[in-house]
């Protein structure tokens, strides 16, 4: 594999605009350095992004800090977006495409606000997330 979301934002984001559709570029580790299943936990990265704004959650908070009900929630949700998502090329969380994940410094879809991000984890992951409905 050639190339990572640093090095290809400008070309996804061309072939988004050209295609008028969502390109998902999924930063994951690679083998050797990270057996497998890094890079499938890498993967739902975008799914975990998108379930906790779905769940209004912040995301640095710790899984300590949120409440068994709202876990569950959580899980379910994440749950729900990956079976919704089974075999289909342009994944979606909400009508018409994904609520952050990819969506740096665009209007958050629920307030206009826009989606920020920032690495974060001992893998230097990339989430996103919207300032004002995750609070």
């Amino acid at each position: 594999m050639i190339g990572g979301l640093d090095t290809d934002h400008t070309l996804c984001t061309m072939l988004s605009d050209a295609c008028q559709a969502v390109v998902i570029s999924v930063d994951y580790r690679l083998a050797p350095e990270h057996p497998f299943p890094a890079d499938v936990v890498d993967s739902l990265a975008a799914y975990q992004c998108e379930s906790l704004f779905a769940c209004g959650i912040d995301p640095f908070r710790t899984l300590g800090e949120i409440d068994a009900a709202t876990r569950r929630a959580l899980y379910e949700t994440a749950a729900a977006q990956l079976q919704a998502n089974l075999g289909r090329w342009r994944r979606e969380t909400l009508r018409g495409g994904l609520a952050v994940y990819g969506r740096e410094r665009q209007g958050c879809r629920e307030c206009g606000v826009g989606i920020r991000t920032t690495k974060q984890g001992g893998q230097g992951r990339i989430t996103w997330w919207c300032p004002r409905c995750q609070s």
